[in-house]
């Protein structure tokens, strides 16, 4: 749920259209209980079942919501 309400407050709130991994973890990485490689597995997965969108480019991956997933309560 940690991710979710991030991920929805950057989109709504602040119009970015995804964070990058280090972002992620110092945001919310202690709260989810999920850190360094923990944590990339656990977006990946996520990104697997559809919920993000993987975002190359920069030095690390970013994650972007799926749509749908922010719609989810």
């Amino acid at each position: 749920a940690w991710l979710q309400i991030l991920l929805t407050l950057v989109v709504r709130e602040h119009g970015q259209s995804s964070l990058p991994l280090g972002t992620i973890e110092s945001l919310v990485g202690e709260k989810i209980n999920r850190e360094g490689i923990d944590l990339e597995i656990f977006l990946d997965r996520l990104w697997m079942m559809g919920r993000l969108e993987k975002v190359y480019g920069g030095a690390e991956p970013g994650y972007s919501p799926n749509p749908s997933w922010l719609e989810m309560k």
